[in-house]
């Protein structure tokens, strides 16, 4: 798999930053858009820098129903309605009424097998219930958070429920997390967006932590 960050508070040089979150992911023969940022301008401006193509998404994914996290779906969907949009369950009806006109939504509620060695972990949280990918490779597991308002710890437990294998990464927004510990064997460590301590989590795990932005592009 490709992983692209092209949606971010942080930027390499010639990108664009900007408030909210993005990741592509390239499988052998799918393209997944994992969150869309705030603002759509800016999403397309970062993914044509990176040549990534609106219009050869065949799946996006959407973490929770805020809008840095949102707020691209609709460029998205102007350029490509053939796209299928897997959110949580619990978004507003009026957003699935406006969205399911532009392409076929696919609502979330428990674990699930989106493609191959691609799985939701399924909505999680009460007050703001969110949804992360899993990513099966040769390595592990690869946790993607949209901002993990629900706790990184309860991803954790859920997705070992989920008996795919040992989480060797994580990627994303962490929101508050501070439980530290929790990170202790995890291989790599990509924290973005809005993680508040992510200069704590550089200073403690600085053999696995890496620092990405708008830009950044990995193969695991």
């Amino acid at each position: 798999m490709i992983l692209s960050i092209v949606y971010d508070n942080e930027a390499e040089p010639g990108m664009k930053k900007d408030w909210g979150f993005s990741c592509h992911i390239e499988t052998n023969d799918t393209r997944i858009l994992f969150d869309t940022g705030r603002d759509g301008n800016i999403l397309l401006n970062n993914m044509k820098a990176m040549s990534i193509y609106p219009e050869e998404i065949d799946i996006i994914v959407l973490s929770h129903a805020h809008y840095d996290h949102t707020g691209g779906l609709g460029y998205i969907l102007g350029i490509n309605q053939n796209t299928n949009l897997y959110i949580p369950k619990s978004f507003p009806g009026r957003f699935k009424k406006q969205v399911a006109k532009y392409c076929k939504i696919h609502e979330v509620t428990g674990p699930m097998e989106i493609v191959a060695d691609v799985w939701t972990t399924g909505e999680l949280g009460k007050l703001i219930k969110e949804q992360s990918l899993t990513l099966r490779y040769e390595g592990g597991i690869m946790i993607i958070f949209g901002c993990a308002h629900h706790g990184v710890g309860s991803t954790l437990r859920a997705v070992d429920r989920m008996g795919l294998g040992k989480v060797t990464g994580i990627l994303g927004g962490l929101h508050g997390f501070s439980n530290y510990g929790l990170l202790d064997g995890i291989k790599v460590l990509m924290p973005c967006h809005c993680t508040t301590h992510k200069r704590e989590i550089a200073r403690l795990y600085p053999d696995t932590y890496r620092r990405i932005g708008v830009g950044t592009m990995m193969k695991i």
